[in-house]
């Protein structure tokens, strides 16, 4: 998802999120039948209920995050005074990074490429790895995603690199504005202080003038 359009395209729905918004009930229910077919046996009541539950905190922990990542792509747009490619590129991509690469993935604990000694191992590790993945899906939903530590941390950082940006703008204008001004006044006293010089000249040439005049009369 290099834009944000590429996962939300208000225009004709074609997103990323705009799909999973159309189609996740479908899946969820595609998948519960596959759960109920799969473990449909009387000795399999345990986990089929674990994988239910899972399916139910999985489709509860997307339809939160989903908008929770548009509101928060809104929220940081509108306040920071930053561009949408740096949001999202120094955002949202990273607090998607972090929640699933950082905090869910290492939980799974299914090496890859790894040999196990019989398939009961290998099915074990992956069950281990499921369980710890939901436990971690709860925890999110528990804290709330805005309140986790993955996620403050991932907040805190973007805020250091970019808070105050919108104000650093607005003073920056306020003192360009200031600057011009007092250009502007600059110019008008030196302008004033002409005229004044003109005024103050002219009026002594007419004093001279006058006094001339004066003594000339005092004279005849």
């Amino acid at each position: 998802m290099p834009t944000y359009k590429s996962r939300r395209c208000r225009s004709d729905s074609s997103g990323l999120a705009d799909v999973i918004d159309k189609d996740l009930r479908n899946v969820e229910r595609d998948v519960s039948d596959i759960i109920k077919i799969q473990y449909a046996g009387s000795e399999c009541v345990e986990i089929r209920e674990f994988a239910m539950s899972m399916l139910r905190r999985s489709a509860e922990f997307i339809r939160k995050f989903v908008p929770w990542v548009d509101d928060t792509y809104a929220q940081e747009l509108n306040k920071g005074g930053n561009t949408p490619e740096d949001v999202w590129c120094w955002l949202i991509t990273r607090v998607i990074r972090a929640i699933f690469e950082e905090y869910l993935a290492p939980m799974r604990s299914t090496p890859i490429n790894s040999g196990f000694r019989d398939s009961g191992r290998e099915l074990s590790t992956m069950i281990w790895g499921a369980a710890k993945t939901n436990a971690g899906v709860e925890q999110l939903l528990k804290q709330s995603l805005k309140d986790h530590p993955i996620v403050q941390g991932v907040f805190t950082q973007w805020l250091v690199g970019h808070s105050g940006r919108k104000e650093a703008d607005m003073a920056l204008e306020v003192a360009a504005k200031a600057t011009k001004e007092l250009a502007t006044l600059r110019t008008l006293i030196s302008d004033l202080l002409k005229a004044v010089a003109v005024a103050d000249k002219t009026a002594k040439e007419a004093k001279k003038t006058a006094d001339r005049l004066r003594n000339n009369r005092s004279s005849s």
